[in-house]
């Protein structure tokens, strides 16, 4: 049994190589590199790194760049979810380098829960910010470039505005480009596993009933209130043992945290929380729309094959 290696991108393209490296003498079966492709200032800057990551990786390993939100909880769970069916044989590795908060939380819940491996590369040398800004800085003071632009435009116009102007446009892409160089002159030196009490559910435990409630609920939505009876009659499964059975799935999704169950009432059409109301509302959670999203996926991927 090998490994599957999920790459969250960032800034950072080193690091993650590092672990990469680090982490071949395991067997790698397949990495994915997910990139921000949906928000645009977060995506200008991680496409190009992710493609970079991907032009270096897959002339040895097989892998492949996929677009997601990292912003997105549910899309994160989703793209974890197809990713960890398709490669059941292997061991999941997360790197955490370099990704924002929510991918983070995504990725501890679904550790937690299906015991998926995560990491993060150290680098070589930390560097304060205030140094950092303070060496970049000192670097560009000796750019002759920039010095030249101030000056040959200085002559050319009497408006201080119009010189100053194109002086900060010409330093702003040059710090740009600074700072971009030292990210890349930042190699990984540890690579730190993260270690949580995982694996508290088995895939083999979740049942074809369990699939076909969450399913049920993803496609009803959060519009209707849904109770247990309400959701029997959906799944055909009228009567009081087969109400018994649903009631049951139910709490144990409940307890992976598949599904949230509310008691309350109805007042004026709305759903209100009360201690002792005797309606019980099912939703899904974050957790479980991106869950159920996933096996779709996966599930489509394998029609299209057979």
């Amino acid at each position: 049994m090998g490994i599957c290696i999920i790459i969250l991108a960032g800034y950072q393209v080193q690091r993650h190589l590092y672990g990469i490296r680090f982490l071949s003498k395991l067997g790698i079966d397949r990495i994915y590199i997910l990139y921000d492709n949906i928000n645009p200032e977060y995506k200008k800057v991680v496409e190009g790194k992710a493609e970079n990551i991907y032009s270096k990786v897959s002339e040895v390993f097989d892998a492949e760049l996929k677009g997601c939100n990292p912003r997105d909880m549910v899309n994160l769970f989703r793209i974890f979810t197809y990713i960890m069916l398709k490669h059941r044989t292997s061991e999941i590795y997360i790197d955490l380098t370099n990704t924002t908060k929510q991918a983070l939380l995504a990725a501890t819940v679904f550790s937690t829960a299906f015991g998926i491996k995560m990491y993060y590369v150290t680098p070589a040398k930390y560097v304060p910010v205030d140094i950092r800004i303070e060496e970049t800085f000192s670097e560009l003071k000796k750019d002759t470039e920039l010095f030249n632009i101030l000056f040959s435009q200085w002559g050319k116009s009497e408006n201080f505005r119009e010189v100053y102007e194109k002086y900060f446009e010409a330093l702003k892409n040059k710090y740009i480009k600074k700072v971009e160089e030292t990210y890349e002159t930042r190699p990984g030196e540890v690579i730190e596993e993260v270690l949580l009490t995982g694996n508290l559910i088995k895939l083999d435990e979740i049942s074809d009933l369990d699939k076909k409630i969450l399913s049920t609920l993803f496609n009803i939505g959060e519009k209707e209130i849904v109770t247990i009876t309400e959701l029997s009659r959906r799944l055909g499964m009228e009567g009081k043992r087969n109400m018994a059975i649903v009631g049951y799935r139910i709490r144990q999704l409940e307890r992976w945290r598949f599904v949230k169950v509310e008691r309350g009432k109805v007042e004026d059409g709305k759903f209100i929380v009360t201690e002792r109301g005797k309606l019980t509302k099912i939703t899904l959670t974050d957790f479980g729309k991106g869950f159920i999203s996933g096996i779709k996926d996966f599930e489509e991927e394998l029609k299209r094959k057979s």
